[in-house]
């Protein structure tokens, strides 16, 4: 072996390459970084399915509350129509005629001779 390669030789394994890796920086070992990321996509997975599922629960909720709404608006659509009929003239007199209810003949007002006022104490 010559001096030139034999110096070459030295220096070669002197000298190791630079790597300006992260993992070779931080001291990361690929396996354990792999199981991690994959730990934490799986776990990312499940917490978006029970958000999905959460949110399908409450759109069937909503479901149902929008038809119990509608059922309770055609209710009060129905007895506002029945007050209003019960509040008509042909039932007033009906009940008039069932009750023996009297019209009145002639209508008296008193008359205050002074102006009053209530008062409280």
């Amino acid at each position: 072996m010559s001096k030139f390669t034999r110096i070459f030789a030295q220096k070669r394994e002197r000298i190791k390459p630079k790597t300006n890796s992260v993992f070779a920086k931080f001291k990361i070992n690929k396996l354990k970084l792999g199981i991690t990321l994959f730990i934490l996509i799986i776990a990312s997975g499940f917490a978006y399915l029970g958000l999905i599922n959460n949110v399908a629960a409450r759109g069937f909720e909503i479901k149902d509350l929008e038809k119990k709404s509608e059922a309770l608006q055609i209710e009060s659509k129905k007895l506002e129509l029945k007050a209003a009929e019960l509040q008509s003239i042909k039932e007033i007199t009906q009940a008039k005629d069932s009750l023996d209810l009297v019209e009145i003949s002639k209508i008296e007002y008193i008359e205050a001779t002074q102006p009053t006022v209530a008062l409280t104490k």
